[in-house]
């Protein structure tokens, strides 16, 4: 066994309640500075990037964060309520036993929102329960994460928002990012970056596993979905049109 004191599982502000963590670590992923190779991603191929980032909050240590870039046969607003769609990722995050939306922040819109969403972590001897602070924005296609701190926990709960505590002594840290760009009118290109850092000591096979099939189930899962709806509707809109047109009466 290896003790993971950081560990990359690849899996994943102006409100009315006062908020009390902060997502501007997860928002330190410029996709732009990343170059994409333009036949791979024509040809559906995965792309990974990584990135350093030093803890704010220390004088040493770091995290490496990966990214993982795919191509999606589908349009712009079919990837986005597929990936925003949290309490359904339990379906393509392995792992995942369930996503649950615990609070939604008011002054909210479809296009913008913040949420807490509550999640359990099942993999092969290990097993988290843990909040995360989550904003949504459609306009810039983007996803930003945060596990809340026991004292986000305590917060929350003294003023009457349904949030447990994290299971904090096996599990460190959670934070993520996803963001989607149109590549044309039926094709959205998704990066998706989340970090887990835990404190458990998990068995090398584990880890392997976990660091080489995780993302990629993820995005290939991703993909299925987006392009499934994106060619169901293909096929219903005209019939409903022809229904539309055959309840017309004619005089």
């Amino acid at each position: 066994m290896r003790n993971l004191s950081k560990y990359l599982f690849l899996f994943y502000a102006f409100w009315t309640i006062v908020t009390y963590t902060s997502v501007a670590n997860a928002a330190e992923w410029k996709v732009e500075e990343f170059k994409i190779d333009e036949d791979k991603l024509r040809d559906h191929e995965i792309q990974t990037f990584e990135k350093t980032f030093k803890d704010p909050d220390q004088k040493e240590g770091e995290t490496k964060g990966i990214m993982g870039v795919l191509l999606i046969d589908a349009p712009y607003d079919v990837v986005w309520e597929v990936i925003s769609d949290w309490e359904k990722q339990g379906e393509f995050v392995p792992g995942l036993e369930y996503f649950k939306v615990k609070y939604i922040f008011p002054n909210g819109s479809p296009l913008q929102w913040h949420s807490l969403v509550e999640g359990q972590l099942d993999i092969p001897f290990v097993s988290f329960r843990y909040t995360l602070d989550a904003v949504f924005n459609k306009d810039e296609g983007t996803m930003i994460w945060n596990m809340l701190t026991p004292e986000d926990i305590t917060g929350y709960q003294s003023q009457k928002v349904d949030v447990r505590a994290s299971d904090e002594e096996r599990l460190k840290n959670i934070e993520g990012f996803g963001k989607i760009k149109s590549y044309n009118d039926i094709q959205t290109i998704y990066y998706y970056a989340p970090i887990v850092e835990v404190s458990v000591p998990i068995p090398g096979f584990v880890e392997d596993i976990i660091s080489r099939v995780s993302l990629s189930r993820y995005l290939e899962a991703i993909k299925n979905r987006a392009e499934e709806v994106h060619q169901r509707a293909r096929i219903e809109s005209p019939k409903r049109v022809a229904d539309s047109v055959d309840e017309i009466e004619f005089e």
